[in-house]
């Protein structure tokens, strides 16, 4: 009977303890409900007097950020990038743009600092088009963009996941008579929109050091006889070789000779023409270009730098786009 009585009492106890904790739960519920509720009625009063007020969302929204108008202002994105080169061209533009919760305004004259690498698709950004926009050029013209590299560059991705960095770039433009010619003090460092190159910069730091050897593996391209770029089907030579092109020069002689440590990888361009790698221009040629494939022969085909103007399209390149083509492309794989 004693027995009963305890179990008895156990089950009266475990019960009001339940119920009491129920009671709390229900409570504390509530509780947060009622708090959550007010902060909801507090926002909505909030929004209210905002468009009562008629003050611009967005300039509310900015006026609330950490501004920095005296800063160097970062560039993140390659969208940042264009903008930058946009605004920096027309004085009366401004833009905003919130970066890690500050508030920078992109503006004519302004510092900037690449605060990352830009990786770009080589074949969304090359294949296909023509007339293609470098941008790659702002970031060594200190006379007309401020830009900080910080260690960081642009580069451009293959689908194989290699990542590459635009050293040189040329359009001749439509004829002879107009054409944006190199000259030999221009030819290795030049910064324009139509004439591109940071040859004579020192190409040195994109060595291949983080590979078995020490070369260098070139990707060079041209816009075809369509006026198109064809990266996608491999319209491009893409090699290895052991000197910097521009400190390498070859003896002319009947064209058999090859750039020192000469290893193909693509050659969808074809190798017609004495191609050989990348070289100083011969004596022949020297006048003609800067630098061209034609390794050890007077030819310049496979040129990179034009100081002339060649048959149909300009520079001349190869059999496989039409001998001659409008633009050139080279590019130093950098990973």
């Amino acid at each position: 009977m004693k027995n009963i009585k305890n179990q008895k009492g156990a089950i009266s106890l475990f019960v009001i303890l339940a119920m009491l904790f129920f009671l709390a739960f229900i409570l504390g519920a509530y509780s947060i409900a009622s708090r959550r509720n007010s902060a909801q009625l507090e926002t909505v009063r909030e929004t209210a007097k905002i468009y009562s007020s008629g003050v611009d969302a967005n300039s509310l929204y900015d006026s609330m950020l950490a501004t920095t108008p005296n800063t160097t202002i970062p560039i993140t994105t390659f969208e940042q990038l264009k903008e930058a080169k946009r605004i920096q061209e027309n004085a009366t533009l401004q833009t905003n743009y919130t970066i890690n919760g500050k508030l920078y305004t992109y503006k004519k004259g302004a510092s900037y600092v690449l605060a990352n690498d830009i990786i770009l698709n080589m074949e969304s950004e090359i294949h296909g088009k023509s007339d293609i926009s470098i941008y790659d050029y702002i970031l060594y013209d200190k006379n007309n963009y401020n830009i900080d590299l910080n260690n960081h560059n642009i580069y451009y991705k293959l689908k194989d996941g290699s990542l590459w960095k635009c050293i040189f770039y040329q359009d001749i433009g439509t004829s002879q008579a107009s054409a944006n010619k190199f000259t030999s003090a221009n030819a290795g460092k030049c910064y324009t929109a139509d004439k591109y190159s940071i040859l004579a910069n020192g190409i040195d730091e994109f060595r291949q050091s983080w590979s078995s050897n020490t070369n260098y593996e070139f990707l060079l391209t041209y816009s075809c006889v369509s006026g198109k770029f064809d990266i996608t089907n491999k319209k491009y030579q893409r090699w290895k070789q052991t000197n910097n092109p521009t400190k390498e020069t070859c003896t002319e002689g009947d064209g058999s000779a090859k750039a020192v440590g000469y290893e193909s990888v693509t050659e969808g361009l074809g190798t017609g023409n004495f191609w050989g790698g990348l070289t100083l221009s011969s004596p022949s040629a020297v006048t003609s270009c800067y630098l061209n494939g034609s390794v050890g022969h007077g030819n310049w085909f496979y040129a990179v730098g034009a100081y002339s103007w060649h048959s149909t399209y300009g520079i001349p390149s190869s059999d496989a786009v039409g001998g001659s083509a409008r633009e050139c492309l080279l590019f130093v794989r950098i990973k």
